[in-house]
């Protein structure tokens, strides 16, 4: 006599053959059609730049101190430090990070690069600007905003629409947020500028606790501000009420600023060599 097992389930060997081709040519359909995207799609022409002797030297350098260890470029690399692709820009000036370079910051050692090095690290990273973008921006808004000003004139179209008022707390907060100048890097309802979270996010530590040390110490490309107990109180007060409000104020953020509708071309395929 068998020992009990499990029961074992059966299917029609035709019809385990056809779950079988459909699943295969679905897997076919999808890798053509991923590559025909990326193909199409794929940054050529002018886009597609031959690097100068001085972004050769910058490149070398790059190469030699296994920069890439720590940065990526179009996401390829180690994310123990920022994607440095679009880093530095023609409209941005060199001096900054020629310091950086020079001097170091947190965990990145002080490269002590002449002039002339300088020049030509600067130069390779201004080059793989100009290849594209490493990242896919949030759709380009048809009416931008100052970014520090942003959530204010969400605040106030809030205010128009509901006929509500800022809690106290809640409007100090925004105070303090505009004073700060936090909107230059944080974006609302989306990733902002060196990675920097939508602090309305569900994930998000909002705590007085939690900020107080954040803005004490400061974290990665964020710098560090003395902010009072009742600063802090007042800011935490004010992302908990956006929070609470998100899928509120993400409606209304999209009327504010008209974003233009979504396109697979503007999602951008790179290609690194």
């Amino acid at each position: 006599m068998l020992p009990p097992v499990a029961a074992v389930v059966t299917m029609d060997p035709k019809r385990a053959t056809c779950l079988r081709s459909a699943a295969y040519a679905t897997l076919v359909a999808v890798y053509l059609s991923v590559s025909l995207v990326a193909w199409n799609s794929a940054p050529g022409g002018e886009r597609r730049v031959e690097l100068d002797p001085l972004e050769q030297a910058g490149l070398q350098l790059w190469r030699e101190h296994n920069c890439q260890a720590c940065h990526q470029l179009h996401g390829f690399g180690g994310f123990l430090g920022p994607d440095l692709t679009n880093v530095v820009t023609d409209e941005r000036s060199d001096r900054e990070f020629a310091r950086t370079l020079s001097e170091g910051v947190k965990q990145m050692p002080a490269f002590h690069f002449d002039e002339e090095q300088q020049a030509s690290v600067l130069a390779f990273l201004r080059a793989m600007d100009f290849t594209g973008r490493a990242e896919p921006r949030p759709i380009e808004a048809r009416r931008p905003l100052v970014a520090t000003e942003h959530y204010r004139a969400l605040a106030e179209l809030w205010t128009e629409r509901t006929g509500g008022v800022l809690p106290e707390p809640a409007a100090r907060g925004l105070e303090v947020w505009s004073r700060q100048q936090c909107g230059a890097c944080h974006v609302p309802f989306a990733r902002g500028q060196f990675r920097a979270p939508d602090h309305s996010a569900a994930a998000v530590d909002r705590s007085a606790r939690h900020i107080e040390e954040l803005t004490r110490t400061g974290r990665g490309s964020m710098p560090s501000f003395q902010l009072t107990g009742d600063d802090v109180a007042a800011l935490s007060s004010w992302l908990e009420f956006v929070a609470t409000r998100r899928d509120e104020w993400i409606e209304l953020d999209r009327e504010l600023v008209q974003r233009d509708t979504f396109s697979f071309g503007d999602l951008p395929w790179f290609e690194y060599r």
